[in-house]
């Protein structure tokens, strides 16, 4: 539901300089609210779902129209860019969560073989000791 500020802009004391900037603030509110939607991610897949774990880009969404309706045109702006944000990060993220769950599984395994090796090392002196 549309705010009432811009009908209210129109009815004022000066609706020619009031009313002007009502609609260019609301106007870069629904542009902003509309680049959030534009880059949701629809259905997320295994690797966006790793990428958004901690991240509530549709929270920021819902926060930017809540805001919208409200009249807050600013924070509806400032809402959608976080909700736009966080989407369009979602694959660096998740590249990167990639990346390292896959060195610390690289490191978990040569640390393993070193302690095996060690073991091993140990045994032999034992036995020609």
């Amino acid at each position: 539901m549309p705010p009432d500020a811009l009908r209210d802009a129109f009815e004022g004391d000066d609706p020619f300089l009031e009313a002007p900037a009502e609609a260019a603030a609301e106007l870069a509110a629904l542009g902003a609210i509309g680049a959030a939607e534009d880059a949701r991610i629809a259905d997320p897949g295994l690797l966006d779902r790793l990428g958004l774990i901690g991240i509530e880009p549709g929270a920021h969404l819902a926060a930017a129209r809540d805001a919208f309706e409200a009249g807050d045109q600013d924070a509806a702006v400032a809402s959608a860019a976080a909700a736009e944000a966080d989407w369009r990060a979602v694959p660096d993220i998740a590249r990167g969560r990639l990346i390292s769950g896959t060195l610390l599984l690289a490191a978990i395994i040569l640390l393993g073989w070193l302690v095996g090796q060690r073991g091993r090392q140990r045994r032999r002196r034992g036995w020609a000791g």
